[in-house]
């Protein structure tokens, strides 16, 4: 019996594998919420001897802003310039173009050999370029497929990524053909990158597996695996650098971080006898870390000045804990779970919501989608307006959108309720800026909410488990959750006033991003927040409210802020028996501006 369930349990593994790495949308939606650059009137070729450069660059500049992706079937698409995110006409309106291929073994972008434009390593220049230093980025991602610079390249950047408030570029190969090239990932070219998500990257070959920097927002990375690199597998050059599941092949250093990086789990093998596995002279946090081959772990010259000469150990920071209570030390370490991946239905299995996206109300025509037994529902590029309450239930398990707007008034939004499949993802909307919850989780089912903008999200008592991943909420909504568990990888609320509430809520995060005043996080009823890596824009005055407020409850907390006017002057208001304390920012080291950083904070005592 053991048997046959472990077999049941491996094909059903590896058949959603194979769903994921075949991406394919409904031919009903093409032209609408995505655009085949093979077929007319693009007709770029995938032989990988015809050069591709000029089809894409049409479909990219024809397609700029629509919320489309642009679809690349399987096939090795041969370029010899750089793929660009052209400027709109109005440069700050929002780019809203991904690139998505079928499948990330069955698609390549590989530059000629010896391109003249990529030779020189003085000069490097990107394969693809995703945007411009406007911050207005929003939804551009790069997913799906591989990129291969080819030999003679010495000058080849992979990926130059560039997104704002919510954007993802996932399931990716960078590999350089003959091992040269200038940087696999650079996410340091423009001044205001992030926040964003990378996740499943493999960055084979390079001087650099992946470049980071500037103070201006933050970046998030789960699951990165660097190999053969020539000088560093990552170089970052200031800014908050989040990273869960580093896997790092090298004889180089696999880190030399003068940013506030965070680390969650780091296997980094293959050392020099010479050199540390991470060389530090900024904040840095790692958790899980072992190494082998180096001549020792961590080369700190920062924060309490103390290096690690060990190659394994649970947990370490460059800077001492920081606790207005005392309590158990190191950070709260909560339990983490991978979110949840949205299943490729076949195409008999979408139903499109039938309503022209002109701006009128489409609540009705949204419920009837759901209730028509399909398991995808999914939406067009367009505007929709929700009046009511949209009920997620019967066999519908995936909610797609195609960037599309909704216009969620103060009475509408998502409710999720109980169904025939025990997942429900939403994935790829845009809301606008009612203030309204778009999703309220009210079932015991599992909901993932990934890729959305403009959302704020609630999460009822007794409720299933909720996972947000690269969601920005807009100025009027914010988040709650009452109970169970949290996972959220970047998470962006922009809201003045209390951006999160955790009532006795497991909340684990990596990466959150926030802008102007009020409290980022408050904690109350036993609840537990651990924040693995925040980046806290203050772009309105603070108004003498405390960043972070935990009563009688536990948290942890490692980030920084940015302002250039009125910052934070109490950075954690803690309420723990009845007392009350307060972490002042001239406790804390500098960041960027006036802001400050909060290096390693812990309050492990709250009521379990």
């Amino acid at each position: 019996m053991k048997k046959t369930k472990l077999l049941i349990w491996f094909f059903l593994a590896f058949s959603q594998l194979g769903l994921a790495e075949n991406i394919v949308f409904p031919s009903a939606a093409e032209g609408k919420g995505w655009v085949d650059a093979t077929k007319p009137p693009y007709n770029a070729p995938k032989d990988g001897i015809r050069d591709a450069t000029s089809a894409i660059n049409a479909a990219l500049k024809a397609n700029i802003g629509s919320g489309r992706c642009i679809y690349l079937p399987n096939g090795t698409y041969l370029i010899s310039k750089t793929l660009v995110w052209p400027n709109q006409p109005n440069g700050n309106l929002p780019a809203e173009l991904k690139l998505q291929g079928q499948s990330q073994a069955g698609v390549t972008i590989k530059l000629k050999d010896n391109c003249p434009d990529f030779t020189n390593p003085d000069a490097p220049q990107a394969m693809i370029a995703t945007g411009h230093d406007v911050a207005q980025n929003f939804f551009n991602g790069v997913k799906n497929l591989t990129i291969h610079s080819g030999s003679g390249n010495a000058g080849a950047i992979g990926l130059r990524y560039y997104a704002n408030n919510v954007g993802t570029s996932s399931n990716i190969t960078i590999v350089s053909g003959d091992g040269n090239g200038a940087i696999g990932l650079d996410l340091y070219w423009q001044n205001e990158n992030g926040p964003l998500l990378v996740k499943n990257l493999t960055v084979d070959g390079f001087d650099v597996g992946v470049n980071t920097g500037s103070c201006q927002n933050s970046q998030t990375i789960e699951h990165l695996t660097l190999r053969n690199q020539k000088k560093v597998g990552i170089l970052t050059s200031g800014g908050v650098l989040n990273i869960r599941n580093l896997v790092s092949i090298n004889t180089v250093p696999a880190v030399n971080n003068s940013g506030i990086l965070t680390i969650l789990g780091a296997s980094l093998s293959g050392g020099s006898s010479s050199v540390a596995a991470i060389f530090n002279t900024g904040t840095l946090y790692v958790r899980d870390f072992s190494a082998k081959g180096y001549a020792r772990g961590i080369d700190n010259q920062s924060g309490n000045g103390q290096s690690m000469n060990a190659l394994r150990i649970a947990e370490w920071s460059s800077h001492n804990e920081i606790s207005l209570n005392a309590g158990k030390p190191g950070m709260l370490k909560l339990p983490v779970k991978e979110t949840p991946d949205m299943i490729w239905d076949a195409e008999s299995d979408w139903q499109a919501v039938i309503h022209p996206g002109d701006g009128t109300d489409a609540t009705n025509e949204i419920q009837h989608a759901i209730d028509q037994g399909k398991t995808t529902v999914y939406l067009n590029p367009g505007n929709y307006k929700v009046t009511g309450k949209i009920y997620v239930r019967g066999n519908v398990r995936t909610l797609y959108g195609f960037g599309c707007f909704l216009d969620v008034q103060k009475d509408g939004g998502f409710v999720v309720r109980e169904g025939s499949h025990p997942i429900v993802v939403f994935e790829n909307f845009s809301g606008g800026y009612g203030t309204a919850f778009f999703v309220t989780q009210s079932s015991k089912r599992i909901v993932a909410i990934k890729n959305v903008c403009n959302w704020g999200v609630k999460k009822d008592e007794n409720s299933g488990d909720l996972f947000l991943e690269d969601i920005c909420s807009n100025p009027w909504t914010w988040f709650e959750f009452y109970g169970g568990n949290v996972w959220a990888r970047q998470l962006n609320p922009e809201n003045d006033g209390t951006h999160i509430l955790n009532k006795s809520t497991n909340l684990w995060i990596l990466g959150l991003k926030t802008e102007r005043g009020g409290t980022l996080i408050e904690t109350v009823n036993s609840g537990q927040t651990e924040v693995c890596g925040f980046f806290c824009y203050t772009t309105t005055d603070p108004a003498g409210r405390p960043m972070f407020i935990n009563n009688d409850s536990k948290f942890s907390a490692i980030g920084a802020e940015t302002s250039y006017s009125s910052a934070y002057e109490t950075f954690v208001k803690e309420m723990i028996g009845g007392t009350t304390r307060y972490l002042k920012k001239d406790n804390l080291p500098g960041a960027c501006g006036a802001g400050h950083q909060l290096p390693y904070y812990v309050s492990n005592v709250g009521k379990e």
